[in-house]
């Protein structure tokens, strides 16, 4: 349970820390989109293309005399979910879960997983940066003027970082 102090401490430090984490943030669903929008576009080229095969291998069953459903429309569009993450997976366009970091990540060499680590990055200085704080206060018996110092000290880190 964090003290009082802490959580004001951690509190600031996010405030301090909010205008450039938005930008991160807002670079990374960027991306996310730009991917989105390229998955949703790749899927349709590979819906597209199972249509046209399952299209050609009727017409080459009735030519051989197969009984055929009159019917195709039912194979249009009907690509399963998991035939769908298969196409995300090998294109690169989708988070992995990794076990040691405890999250979703992009892939590696994506422009989405160095904003994504950029943006972790930043908030682990934010973390590190707002511990010292603590810290300092705790162990040193900080005064309030110094605590101010600090806290302008760590506002120009962020600036810089």
């Amino acid at each position: 349970m964090a003290s009082r102090f802490e959580t004001y401490v951690n509190e600031r430090v996010a405030e301090l820390a909010k205008a450039k984490r938005d930008r991160l943030k807002a670079a990374l669903e960027e991306e996310e989109a730009r991917v989105e929008a390229q998955r949703e576009k790749y899927l349709a080229l590979v819906e597209d293309g199972v249509e046209k095969l399952v299209a050609s291998v009727v017409a080459q069953a009735r030519k051989d005399g197969c009984k055929v459903a009159k019917d195709l429309s039912e194979a249009e569009g009907q690509l399963s979910e998991h035939a769908k993450g298969k196409v995300r997976s090998v294109i690169g366009l989708q988070k992995e879960y990794d076990c040691d970091r405890r999250a979703s990540l992009w892939p590696k060499g994506t422009v989405a997983r160095r904003l994504q680590d950029a943006l972790m990055a930043f908030d682990a200085f934010c973390e590190k940066e707002s511990r010292r704080i603590v810290v300092y206060k705790m162990d040193l018996n900080m005064k309030p003027d110094a605590f101010e110092a600090m806290l302008a000290e760590v506002a120009e880190k962020i600036k810089e970082a």
